[in-house]
């Protein structure tokens, strides 16, 4: 009995200390629980609903319930209806500097039946479902001379491209052409003028936090077309689509000449499929308006037909098959400019390369950026001889062609340290 009692001892000990802890008062938790309580939702809608224009609405006695509700159980109250430039004050709102564009000027190319009740939304190929431009008359470069012409309203094109990875397309509908930007090296993209919205940071709703983003560089490879086969240009529909392609034509009324161009997601290759039309074939880094040429092709100075279209020509050497590379010359008075006959041809191109252009500075100089040799190469699934046209700056070939060209790109390299010609 005289050494269990120290062990007694120690038990009532520790049930008491549990007890403490535990904190026994239930009045104090019951007060701290009242206290913490958070404010009631703000109450259901109650009543019969109302349906006007489509939009569900409440009726005026459920309205009427659910303010008295609101008022007697919610203490934040209604929710502001004040202009918030009247609480903040005129000085501190600024303009929306993007305005969107009136969608009611975009316009639908010919959709297949039943086409207009499943048209995509935020799809890939959604760009290519309208007319680009939106003005079919629109010059290529805007005349200056005449600054108030409507035709000169016509860069809108890059609002119809699409993205089937890895490549970009662009459609120009005023000629047939299908436009190819290859996959490039990405840049900072930074703004040269110092005073640009982007480096304003006071309001995020003006301009975003990004100082710079890494953009590609957006210069066009090559271009696909045909060469007109009458007098009226060629009207252009959409073919079919799904998820992950696209097909695309323009073709006569009666079907019997067409070019298409088929787009699939994550293909290397642009597909274009041609019926009785002469292909045309573009290298280099965009359309222009056509300058007159003189009598050894060479541009004459002042001359330009805003209406015609021809090719930024940026080829440097050609290849047909697996023979080697010929240099290819164009602007000079001693012109080499080859035929093109078989199924497979290569085009050794210059393009400016924004990856490799040195850093610059914010001082509203933009830096030159240095050229790159790029190579690609194109497939055609019958033999056909391309031929150069001077006006166009361009590979013509010399008959109608039925058939598949495909297109991709091959590689690219420093121009300075490219010696293979």
């Amino acid at each position: 009995m005289k050494n269990r009692f120290p062990f007694i001892a120690a038990a009532l000990m520790v049930a008491w200390l549990l007890t403490a802890c535990s904190g026994g008062d239930s009045s104090q938790d019951s007060h701290s629980s009242q206290a913490a309580e958070l404010p009631r939702p703000t109450p259901l809608l109650e009543g019969v609903m109302e349906v006007s224009g489509g939009v569900p609405s409440p009726s005026s006695q459920a309205a009427a319930s659910s303010r008295q509700a609101a008022a007697t159980n919610d203490p934040i109250g209604p929710i502001s209806t004040t202009d918030p430039q009247d609480i903040l004050g005129k000085a501190r709102t600024v303009p929306n500097p993007w305005n969107p564009k009136d969608i009611k000027d975009l316009k639908f190319v010919t959709l297949p039946d039943g086409m207009r009740s499943r048209m995509p939304t935020g799809k890939w190929s959604k760009g290519f479902f309208y007319q680009s431009p939106i003005n079919l008359d629109a010059y290529f470069n805007a005349d200056i001379d005449h600054p108030a012409d409507l035709r000169n309203e016509g860069r809108d094109t890059p609002m119809f491209s699409i993205f089937p990875y890895p490549n970009k397309l662009n459609l120009d509908d005023r000629l047939g052409m299908v436009s190819t930007s290859f996959p490039a090296r990405r840049h900072i993209a930074y703004g040269v003028d110092p005073n640009a919205a982007t480096y304003n940071l006071g309001n995020p709703y003006k301009a975003d936090t990004l100082l710079y983003h890494i953009a590609p560089n957006n210069s066009q490879d090559m271009r696909l077309s045909y060469v007109q086969p009458g007098a009226q240009r060629l009207a252009r529909q959409i073919d079919s689509f799904d998820e992950l392609t696209l097909s695309t034509s323009w073709k006569t009324s009666a079907g019997d000449q067409f070019m298409q161009v088929i787009a699939a997601e994550g293909s290397p290759y642009v597909t274009v499929r041609y019926k009785g039309l002469r292909p045309v074939v573009q290298v280099g880094q965009g359309s222009k308006a056509r300058t007159e040429k003189d009598a050894v092709g060479l541009p004459v100075p002042g001359k330009i037909n805003y209406a015609q279209q021809e090719s930024d020509n940026r080829i440097e050497a050609v290849a047909v098959d697996e023979q080697p590379l010929q240099k290819f010359t164009e602007n000079t008075t001693i012109r080499f400019t080859p035929a093109l006959s078989g199924t497979k041809f290569h085009f050794v191109y210059q393009l400016p390369d924004e990856a490799r252009t040195p850093t610059g500075t914010n001082n509203n100089q933009v830096p030159a950026s240095p050229l790159s040799y790029k190579e690609l190469v194109i497939y055609a699934s019958a033999p056909m001889t391309l031929e150069w046209d001077t006006a166009s700056r361009s590979y013509v070939a010399n008959n109608n062609f039925n058939g598949v060209v495909r297109t991709a790109f091959v590689d690219d390299i420093a121009s300075e340290t490219w010696s293979a010609l």
